[in-house]
């Protein structure tokens, strides 16, 4: 998945957002079945409804991408995140 922020692409891999199971049970679970057994995985995404054309990037974007919000200028930057370990 890739966001586009003012040009800039931003990609997310699929593992990044989509856990096994009952790895996050609060969130959404998306089904799928394969023969007789069915697979499930959950989604790290989940709308919300937001006025003013505004969206949540939210933790998992920011486990990857270092967010710092200039309130003074009113922006937010974003930068790669480097981890002592994987996340």
């Amino acid at each position: 998945m890739t966001y586009i922020i003012n040009g800039n692409k931003y990609f997310l891999e699929s593992n990044e957002w989509i856990y096994p199971p009952k790895a996050h049970t609060d969130l959404l679970t998306l089904e799928g079945s394969k023969s007789n057994n069915t697979k499930k995985c959950n989604s790290g995404l989940m709308e919300m409804n937001l006025k003013n054309q505004m969206f949540v990037l939210g933790d998992i974007f920011m486990r990857k991408y270092y967010t710092v919000f200039d309130r003074q200028h009113d922006r937010v930057g974003f930068a790669p995140a480097i981890h002592k370990s994987p996340v």
